[in-house]
């Protein structure tokens, strides 16, 4: 089954590093000037309390995006964003992007838009399991008119589940094996010209 959580932000993250390349009259943020712009964000963000490692060469700076989802970014001679996921008690990279440019503005757009894109993944959870629940519904629909379709005969099947919702159901007959893709809608019509 898919991670409908880590597809959701891996996308997000991958919208925010390309405005980062776009971006026009941006500049580069580097290990020399980061203490200034960490200082800044922390400022405008105080609830957040990030997580700072700074060695001297470089500085680790990580938030939590969601209770789920942490942002770590790496800047030294360059900047290279991480995606952090909680699954099951550990933390599990999700995303990774380099920042040509200072990612700070395009992190403050996703913090700006936390409340909405909550909204829309939860919509989209919501939507993956209606799917989910729909395609095993299908599922057992398509095995049942087989197992009708099957009796007293030599036939053997198997039904794969497709990306996309569609069943792949290959049949084997004495005569030979044959494959159809099926849906919800028109398995019925679809296996029956089969027998």
């Amino acid at each position: 089954m898919k991670d409908v959580e880590s597809d959701f932000w891996k996308e997000i993250f991958t919208h925010a590093q390309h405005r980062n390349m776009c971006r026009a009259g941006a500049t580069r943020l580097t290990y020399a000037d980061s203490a200034e712009q960490i200082k800044d964000f922390g400022e405008r963000h105080p609830e957040l309390n990030p997580v700072i490692n700074d060695t001297g060469t470089y500085v680790t700076w990580e938030i939590p995006v969601t209770n789920t989802i942490t942002l770590r970014l790496f800047i030294q001679s360059q900047v290279k964003g991480t995606l952090l996921q909680y699954n099951n008690g550990e933390q599990v990279k999700i995303a990774d992007a380099k920042f040509i440019n200072n990612p700070f503005p395009e992190i403050e757009t996703i913090l700006s838009n936390r409340d909405q894109y909550e909204k829309d993944l939860k919509r989209e959870i919501n939507e993956d399991l209606e799917n989910n629940l729909l395609s095993k519904v299908s599922g057992e629909f398509i095995k049942a008119f087989l197992i009708k379709m099957c009796v007293g005969k030599d036939t053997t099947w198997s039904i794969l589940p497709q990306k996309d919702g569609t069943f792949k159901v290959d049949l084997n007959f004495k005569e030979g094996q044959k494959s159809v893709v099926v849906d919800s809608l028109n398995f019925a019509q679809v296996l029956k010209k089969l027998f």
